[in-house]
């Protein structure tokens, strides 16, 4: 503790500062809360609002009727695939095919005076219908100000359009050409929107497509489900719903399409292979009937029978040999010519048992199916596509090869039959001619039945399994327009953030304040820095006099300079004629004001004071007392006048001046001649105090040369001004020995801190003088001033905050 603190100072310090503290959190809580509120309520009346509508799609698992066509190859188990599913529902395609069926084209908006435009999605009053004939501009931005039923304006300021036109009526530029019609639903109450102004333009196809792809967010709704939910964000919820439950029926119609179109190719092979067996069996059967009315035979015998039915045998394994030959030609055709690998007919349905074939098809079709998913995420040139894409390749080279190598076994194999049924032929040759003839006739009339027959089913199988198809996917619950939810602003939720926000935002102040806040606070820090005593503490300048002492005699101000004059006598009590000298370590810290004040209050207890301008480089202390300047301290070094012609009488009696006189070029010199120190001898033998108000001693050393004639060195440090760092400089200068007998002054105490409280901050000594009484009662007095509305309020609060505390 220095030695002019009381020890009960700084409890009263730290209680009033966290009084401060408090008040000032509630004074900008206050301020933040009104621009929160403001914020909020501009934000909620200005800003588009946001929705999310969302959907769900049911994965289902009826695909056993395909897989009768397919042959189980699994293909449908790989599109039930959710990373396929997601891929297909935020596709390009697909949402090119649902926004198309939309009536998205065409945006109109509606203009509003104190908030936000208003989208006009089905609820606009009239209607453009573009010329599809001609290429129109997109995103050209047209007014439209509806005159009567019959009539509105058309106006583009780019475009420099602006007529009137009627409805109905074309429209024609190069670059855009359309009519308005009036919508039919607003016909009733049409009046109502004269004078509106509307504005509408053609969007741009692909960046909608972009636009709700981007938009689309799909996900499974739990891990071992099969429900896809589907949700979007928008700022139109009518448009949202009707996008994401049109997308949804385009999804399951493709999804239909895709199943149908392998049952439709397999009906397509079966018709063609029926063309030319339905031919033959109708020619067949016409011989058939001929010869037996012809020749009236009824049967034959047992050997041509046994030899007819091997025949007809070996005939019908050359018809179904040829059939599959036709089939592994097929094959061979569609994977050259790069076909849909979902559209390949299992070899199964035609009776054909080929493990590799099988495994090779299978294969290849799971391998497509990955780079279907790859192709919905990512791009085609990165390695995982590529590799993909070889092992692809390598699958359709062993396919090919083993198809090749199949067909060549199949006509082996013909070739074989065809020798067996040449040998059957010689054999019924030796058979009666008639009987012979009408082997022949009735062999192939069976043949081409059986296959015949064999086809029928086939075909007859795909058509119910057609017919009874599905999608393999449901719509579990469809968008709608009451549980769209608002996502944002939501000014109940918006509120909270914002009062949580008004709460922290005054406390982050107080904190970086305090934390930040390098300047010297209160006398607890410089206590804490140094062991220099502390002389006083002047309060702040009210008044804004430059010598409120004399103005303002009774202000506390006045009373702070008359204790800093009973301190100082303590500290010079041994000195006779003593020599104040006063600094500071930066310039605005308030050193001339203290000294022209402190000279003026020991002048006025009768003592004979002079007041010496030594700031050579920047003079200023004879401003106070109208002295003129060219006459000097400076003047007087250089020996062009005398100590007499120096001294300035001054308005406040027993107090003279010496002006620091005309700048000169080399200061420090003067200070340190021999005149200086006779001119501080001589002018103790003349009066009773001494007080030289010297320049800043961090920006050159003249107080450091003159202080060897000072008794006491003060120096001035200003409240919420001066650097912590000045402490520094000044315990360097006492540690070193550079100034002996140092005070420190603390300037400028503002009774009102924080918003004009009238209360004392920190530096008081424990004691009450009456501040701010106006009844007489008072120790001194302060100037009135009228007292704001937030100033009443908040010493209210302090005082409440007082006498809780106390």
């Amino acid at each position: 503790m220095n030695e002019f603190t009381p020890k009960t100072e700084q409890t009263s310090f730290d209680l009033k500062n966290y009084l401060l503290k408090l008040i000032a959190f509630w004074y900008l809580f206050v301020i933040s809360i009104i621009i929160a509120f403001i914020v909020n309520y501009l934000n909620n009346r200005f800003t588009i609002a946001s929705y999310v509508s969302n959907s769900t799609i049911i994965l289902t698992d009826d695909f056993q009727s395909t897989q009768k066509i397919v042959g189980g190859l699994n293909l449908f188990d790989n599109r039930k695939n959710t990373e396929n599913e997601i891929g297909v529902l935020k596709s390009f395609s697909l949402t090119k095919e649902a926004i198309e069926n939309l009536d998205f084209e065409i945006s109109y908006f509606k203009y509003e005076k104190f908030r936000s435009d208003v989208d006009l999605y089905k609820s606009c009053p009239f209607a453009v219908e573009l010329d599809t004939l001609k290429p129109q501009t997109d995103y050209l931005e047209f007014h439209v100000k509806i005159l009567s039923e019959k009539e509105y304006k058309l106006s583009n300021e780019g475009l420099g359009i602006n007529e009137n036109l009627k409805f109905g009526e074309y429209f024609y530029h190069p670059k855009i050409n359309f009519k308005i019609s009036i919508n039919d639903k607003f016909k009733d109450n049409f009046n109502e929107n004269i004078d509106n102004v509307y504005y509408f333009y053609k969007n741009n196809l692909n960046s909608l497509i972009n636009s709700y792809s981007g938009r689309l967010n799909v996900d499974l709704r739990s891990p071992n489900s099969s429900i896809l939910w589907l949700w979007i964000n928008g700022t139109v919820p009518q448009r949202m719903v009707d996008y994401q439950n049109e997308l949804s029926e385009v999804f399951l119609k493709r999804r239909l399409a895709d199943k149908n179109r392998i049952v439709k190719n397999t009906i397509s092979f079966i018709d063609y292979q029926l063309e030319s067996v339905v031919d033959s069996l109708s020619d067949a059967e016409d011989n058939l009937q001929f010869f037996k009315q012809s020749n009236q035979i009824l049967d034959i015998g047992k050997e041509g029978e046994m030899l007819f039915n091997e025949l007809i045998q070996l005939q019908a394994e050359k018809k179904t040999s040829n059939l599959k030959l036709n089939f592994y030609q097929y094959l061979m055709k569609n994977i050259e010519e790069q076909k849909d690998a979902s559209l390949i007919i299992a070899p199964s349905f035609i009776d054909i048992q080929d493990p590799v074939l099988s495994a090779l098809i299978d294969k290849l079709q799971e391998l497509k199916s990955k780079r279907e998913i790859l192709k919905y995420d990512i791009k085609k040139d990165i390695p995982n596509f590529n590799i993909l894409e070889l092992q692809i390749l390598e699958n359709e080279k062993e396919l090919i090869n083993h198809i090749s190598k199949s067909i060549n076994l199949h006509k082996y194999n013909s070739d074989e039959i065809l020798k067996k049924i040449s040998k059957i032929n010689s054999d019924l040759r030796k058979i009666p001619k008639v009987e012979r003839e009408m082997m022949k006739i009735e062999r192939r009339f069976k043949l081409n039945d059986n296959i015949y027959t064999f086809l029928l089913e086939r075909r007859t199988e795909a058509g119910i399994t057609m017919a009874t198809n599905s999608p393999g996917a449901k719509i579990l619950d469809s968008a709608r327009l009451e549980n769209v939810i608002k996502k944002s602003p939501k000014p109940g939720e918006n509120r909270n953030k914002l009062i949580l926000i008004s709460i922290l935002i005054p406390i982050l102040i107080i904190f970086l304040k305090d934390f930040l806040n390098n300047k010297i606070i209160d006398k607890i820090e410089i206590e804490k820095n140094t062991k220099i005593p502390i002389v006083a503490s002047i309060n702040n300048n009210i008044s804004k006099e430059n010598i409120p002492v004399f103005t303002h005699s009774n202000s506390p101000i006045a009373e702070s300079f008359r204790l800093l004059k009973t301190n100082i006598q303590y500290l010079l009590i041994d000195k006779e004629n003593p020599v104040i000298l006063i600094s500071s370590t930066i310039s605005g810290e308030g050193k001339s004001f203290c000294s022209i004040n402190l000279a003026a209050i020991i002048a006025k207890s009768n003592k004979k004071t002079l007041l010496i301008g030594l700031d050579l480089r920047k003079p200023k202390v004879q401003q106070s007392f109208n002295v003129n300047n060219n006459i000097g301290l400076s003047t007087f070094l250089i020996g062009n006048n005398t100590i007499d012609e120096i001294i300035y009488e001054t308005h406040i009696e027993n107090l003279y001046i010496i002006p620091s006189g005309p700048i000169p070029p080399n200061p420090a010199e003067l200070i340190e001649s021999e005149r200086m120190r006779n001119l501080i001898a001589n002018l103790k033998s003349q009066f009773d105090y001494i007080v030289i108000d010297t320049p800043p001693i961090a920006h050159v050393t003249d107080a450091m040369l003159i202080s060897k004639y000072s008794d006491l060195n003060i120096f001035v440090i200003r409240q919420n001004y001066s650097s912590k760092n000045v402490l520094k400089i000044i315990n360097e200068l006492s540690e070193k020995g550079s100034l002996e007998n140092i005070g420190i002054l603390i300037n400028d105490i503002n009774q009102s801190v924080i918003f004009g409280l009238k209360y004392g901050y920190g530096f008081s000594y424990g004691y009450s003088y009456g501040y701010g009484s106006t009844d007489g009662q008072g120790y001194f007095s302060i100037p009135e001033q009228e007292e704001a509305f937030f100033k009443r309020l908040s010493r209210f609060f302090y005082d409440k905050l007082s006498k809780f505390f106390s």
